[in-house]
């Protein structure tokens, strides 16, 4: 028993060693160490903010400080990245397509989008009227007479000319550019294609040339009102902020609601002569 008393406090000597060891360490090298780690965590988290901060306000997910530190995000499609949209897989494959016919079949890509734009808008129009007493049934062809106008002042017109705006005045560096840009749009090309609306919706359905001379006169004031007091706000906010290469469709879509008023106002006078002549008979 003595021996093996003895045998056992030998063995612990190494331990209470360790321990004494532990107590003697440099607390300054683990506090050398951690700082550099925490400096290393401090550089990264720097360097993924600053690609945050330059990549935009609206900025994809994949931009965030956490999907880079960890490096778990695909790149974003330019889309999404563009309006800063989260997107599925779905959505994604759908924004690099889209993307990609732009680039590849530009003005083809723009007419398809402003047919399908403006035919909707004029669907929306008719239902409108009828809601306002205009009558009657829904008129496909003309929707298809205003997704053809659109198709070739909205879908070639407005395409062409916002490419060579852009090619003429590239950039938005300064606000002057974008006033300068969006007061072209407003005095050269909004007359032309609101014109071209209000000439050719007519004729397309068969009124005679003094009538549509008359109709022009009397809706092209109001008509250029509207659009200075929706576009120029909007041409402001697009030439500002929007890619070029996207343009089309942001201003295709507000066309599309532009395009209601236009065919609501094109139509109002033959809807409230109908119901004059109605009343009229009633009376008669």
């Amino acid at each position: 028993r003595p021996q093996l008393c003895s045998t056992l406090r030998r063995a612990a000597q190494p331990t209470m060693l360790h321990a004494t060891d532990l107590s003697l360490l440099d607390v300054s090298a683990v506090a050398a160490h951690a700082q550099v780690l925490i400096n290393a965590q401090v550089a990264s988290l720097a360097n993924s903010l600053h690609r945050l901060q330059t990549s935009g306000i609206y900025s994809h997910a994949a931009s965030s400080p956490f999907c880079s530190m960890l490096g778990v995000c695909p790149p974003p499609p330019p889309l999404c990245s563009a309006f800063g949209i989260g997107c599925p897989d779905l959505a994604s494959a759908l924004s690099s397509a889209y993307h990609g016919a732009l680039e590849q079949h530009y003005y083809s890509t723009t007419a398809a989008q402003a047919f399908a734009l403006v035919g909707a808008g004029d669907a929306l129009s008719q239902a409108i009227e009828r809601r306002g007493g205009g009558g009657g049934e829904y008129d496909p062809a003309r929707t298809v007479r205003m997704a053809l106008l659109g198709l070739l002042i909205g879908g070639l017109g407005t395409a062409c000319w916002l490419r060579h705006l852009e090619a003429a005045l590239p950039g938005h560096d300064s606000a002057a550019r974008v006033l300068q840009k969006a007061a072209l749009d407003a005095c050269v090309w909004a007359p032309l294609a609101n014109s071209g609306y209000l000439v050719l919706t007519p004729l397309l359905e068969g009124r005679r040339p003094e009538e549509v001379a008359s109709m022009v006169r009397a809706r092209f004031v109001p008509v250029m009102r509207t659009e200075l007091c929706t576009f120029f706000p909007y041409n402001l906010v697009s030439f500002s902020a929007v890619p070029p290469l996207l343009r089309p469709f942001s201003t295709g879509f507000v066309s599309m609601c532009f395009a209601v008023y236009i065919s609501w106002i094109t139509h109002r006078r033959e809807a409230m002569t109908t119901r004059e002549q109605q009343q009229a008979e009633a009376t008669g």
